[in-house]
């Protein structure tokens, strides 16, 4: 990762973005190399436990369960499982804004 790292230009990215890495769960020597990916389509069941840190204050790990994959060639879980790194470019602006504008047209038929 280091390597990649020091060869990357940070120009390259918009603002607002970022690189998530992944590392497999190997042993450093097994690991293949790195890919670009995309952020997988997975379909979890999640649950939550709630634990303490070392401070004692309370959070929450999420948990859960694949219950559907995607079949997309280029999903970051499918590089690791393959002993990739997987790096994909992500963006912080997450709203959804076709079903905003339906949302907000529906609040007042709500009320």
């Amino acid at each position: 990762i280091l390597k990649f790292l020091e060869k990357f230009d940070f120009s390259i990215l918009p603002p607002f973005t970022a690189l998530n890495i992944n590392v497999p769960p190997i042993d450093y020597e097994k690991i293949k190399g790195w890919r670009i990916t995309r952020q997988s389509k997975r379909r979890w069941e999640d649950y939550f436990e709630a634990r303490v840190d070392p401070f004692g204050r309370t959070y929450y790990w999420m948990l859960g369960n694949v219950i559907e994959d995607d079949d997309e060639p280029d999903a970051d879980y499918k590089a690791i499982q393959e002993g990739y790194v997987s790096i994909t470019p992500i963006s912080v602006f997450l709203t959804d804004e076709k079903l905003f504008e339906k949302l907000k047209n529906l609040m007042p038929k709500m009320a």
